[in-house]
């Protein structure tokens, strides 16, 4: 007999099931296959997956609307979190982001991990009341901002990879305790150039220094015989040679000539590393192609890589330049190339007080200069006794203090005897119109040395 026990009128698709149990009656499917076991068949179901069938009706079936229950027919999702904009609490967060569920979004939420509907926040800190700690925590993370290593980024945690102070949440360069000097993008540990900006980092001799503070860009070695040529020039590289005489004009210098001993050592110019000094036995203690005869710098395989005069093996700054060695903290690091000259913990250019310790960086006054320096005791300053008399680190003419003095440095402006400011008594700068504060003198000489250490840096391979 029939399927289904009607009439032929009764089953109008002909699928052998009356219409009366049909789940799909005017759509062919004797199998009934309803995959979201709604009522209605899949093969007349407009929303096969979804049983609720478009339940907001904006013509998006429930499965792919990204708000279900909210019509939204435009599917607007800004931060593409998947929740439409119709019905995301939190517009520009990705995710649902109210950790808490107090239906305050976390960007807004003064208390993000603990529930707090009514933002409550009596001594008006900035942290609820539901997770205050008792002390100023802008970023509600639970460490008190005068302690937080990130006082405005949420770091429970406190880490610090390079520990330089900074937490890694908000150091730009997380595995470079020191900053970028340059402001190139690039952090000092892997900036080829750290205190000349060059953010593509070109280097075509593919040395250790990029071609912006390279002296010479087109040669590895750079200028490996100190005669001033750069090796990519010069007719004698491994010889110095700074005339480049070449008398049979075949190209190779007189200084390294085959068939010439210029030392009557015994070793032709052409394999002698000393071709001008008599060096029988070739001694060369840093393997340098300079013989230890000749060689400026024995002991030093880079033979006074910053050019200052003094040798890398002793130099305390080994690749900024400074002549007069001054170490003012004594800490074996010159002041040129020491980045906290105080040794407080707080960068020089960061410091409020660069020349005088002060960790906790207090400025009750909120002037820019820190409590500790707040007053300083005065001190003449004399731009022609070779004496470095404001502690700075710059003697005389090198001292910017002294572009006042026409009579000891030449520079043409009036006036004289100018005055800086050292120590730790109240009293103000001479030689200033109005008396400049002597607080402000210890951050101008803190900015002198900032602005020389810039100007006499070439490059900075280690501090």
């Amino acid at each position: 007999g029939d399927a289904c026990e009607c009439d032929e009128d009764q089953d109008a698709d002909a699928d052998g099931i009356c219409d009366g149990q049909d789940n799909c009656p005017e759509a062919v499917n004797p199998d009934q296959a309803n995959a979201d076991r709604d009522v209605v068949g899949d093969a007349c179901d407009e929303c096969p997956t979804d049983d609720e069938n478009d339940a907001d009706e904006d013509g998006v079936c429930g499965g792919a609307d990204v708000c279900g229950l909210v019509g939204d027919s435009g599917q607007e999702d800004a931060d593409g979190d998947g929740i439409g904009d119709a019905c995301d609490l939190c517009v520009n967060a990705a995710g649902f982001a109210d950790t808490d569920g107090d239906w305050v979004c976390d960007e807004d939420d003064n208390c993000v991990d603990e529930f707090n509907r009514e933002q409550e926040d009596a001594n008006g800190n900035g942290a609820g009341d539901a997770c205050d700690i008792g002390c100023a925590d802008i970023d509600v993370d639970g460490i008190c901002d005068e302690s937080d290593n990130c006082p405005r980024d949420v770091n429970p945690k406190q880490e610090d990879e390079d520990e330089d102070g900074f937490g890694d949440a908000c150091d730009a360069c997380p595995f470079d305790e020191l900053p970028d000097g340059d402001d190139d993008g690039v952090c000092n540990v892997g900036d080829n150039c750290p205190l000349d900006a060059n953010a593509d980092q070109a280097n075509v001799d593919d040395d250790e220094v990029g071609d912006v503070c390279d002296e010479c860009p087109l040669d590895v070695e750079n200028d490996a015989d100190r005669d001033g040529v750069c090796g990519d020039a010069d007719n004698c590289p491994a010889a110095a040679n700074d005339d480049q005489a070449d008398a049979d004009d075949d190209g190779e210098g007189d200084a390294c000539e085959c068939g010439v001993d210029a030392d009557g050592d015994g070793v032709e110019n052409c394999q002698d590393n000393c071709p001008a000094e008599t060096n029988a036995d070739q001694e060369n203690a840093d393997d340098d192609v300079t013989g230890d005869g000749c060689d400026v710098c024995p002991d030093d395989l880079e033979n006074d890589a910053d050019r200052d005069t003094i040798c890398g093996d002793v130099d305390n700054c080994l690749r900024v330049e400074n002549t007069k060695q001054v170490d003012g903290d004594g800490d074996g690091q010159g002041d040129l190339c020491d980045d906290d000259w105080d040794e407080d913990g707080v960068w020089n250019d960061d410091d409020d007080c660069p020349l005088v310790p002060n960790p906790d960086q207090a400025d009750a006054d909120a002037n820019g200069v820190g409590d500790a320096c707040e007053g300083a005791e005065e001190t003449e300053q004399h731009c022609d006794d070779g004496v470095d008399d404001d502690g700075d680190g710059l003697i005389d003419c090198d001292d910017p203090d002294c572009a006042e003095n026409e009579e000891a440095c030449g520079f043409g402006i009036e006036g004289g005897g100018c005055r800086c400011a050292v120590g730790a008594a109240a009293g103000t700068r001479g030689g200033a119109p109005g008396g400049l504060p002597v607080a402000l003198g210890l951050l101008a000489v803190g900015a002198a040395l900032l602005a020389a250490g810039a100007h006499r840096r070439r490059h900075l391979g280690q501090r």
